[in-house]
């Protein structure tokens, strides 16, 4: 498949959708700064789809992806033994036990 965005073809995209996000990815998106109308074409010319990032708010553009959403995306979660594990790190339980409780335990 490939794209063009502003008049620019990009060749050799894949177009994932999930969880409310719309991702494209390949080798030749670089260099993009701004985003208008996209649309996605097959190899052989069929017209598949258009998007207009201006219906997406919440855009990420890097070198090699492009996401679009339209609610701002959720801040990453970490479980409690990962928290742990950050705080703790190179200590032995004791001196992690004496950080938390300030050594009255």
């Amino acid at each position: 498949m490939y794209l063009i965005i502003n008049g620019t073809r990009y060749p050799d995209i894949h177009l994932y959708r999930s969880g409310g996000a719309i991702t494209y990815t390949g080798t030749s998106l670089t260099g993009i700064e701004t985003l208008g109308e996209m649309e996605l074409y097959r190899d052989d010319g069929f017209h598949m789809l258009t998007d207009n990032a201006s219906d997406y708010p919440y855009q990420t553009i890097t070198d090699g992806t492009i996401v679009l959403r339209k609610t701002e995306p959720a801040p990453p979660q970490i479980s409690d033994d990962e928290a742990v594990a950050i705080i703790t790190d190179g200590l032995t339980s004791s001196e992690a036990l004496d950080i938390i409780t300030g050594g009255t335990t």
